[in-house]
């Protein structure tokens, strides 16, 4: 019974890891996404849908890939000249940041 205990309270301790990950990764992704909007120029309402275009687009598959992707390839659209290192330094910076957020809110 102690061996069932302990592993619970070890799987719900991973699956709490796992879950504050996902809230982590996707508040990354919608501050990337509303800094990309800036750089689309776009504005108001349309940089709100914008960082949810991001969102969902992390979410389609595992890792930035997909987050990449798409803002390089709306970039292109629209002339912004933005290289993928340049793109992937923004997005540690934003991960960064939302881990300090997080750390500062648990303390």
């Amino acid at each position: 019974m102690a061996i069932q205990k302990k592993s619970a309270a070890h799987e719900k301790k991973h699956v709490g890891k796992a879950e504050l990950e996902f809230k982590v990764i996707a508040r990354r992704n919608r501050l990337l996404g509303n800094w990309a909007a800036e750089q689309l120029g776009l504005d108001g309402n349309a940089t709100e849908a914008y960082g949810k275009e991001v969102v969902a687009a992390g979410l389609e598959k595992h890792g930035d890939d997909n987050v990449v992707r798409k803002i390089l390839a709306d970039f292109a659209e629209k002339g912004v000249v933005l290289s993928e290192s340049e793109l992937n330094a923004k997005v540690t910076e934003f991960l960064d940041l939302v881990r300090k957020e997080v750390e500062s809110q648990q303390s």
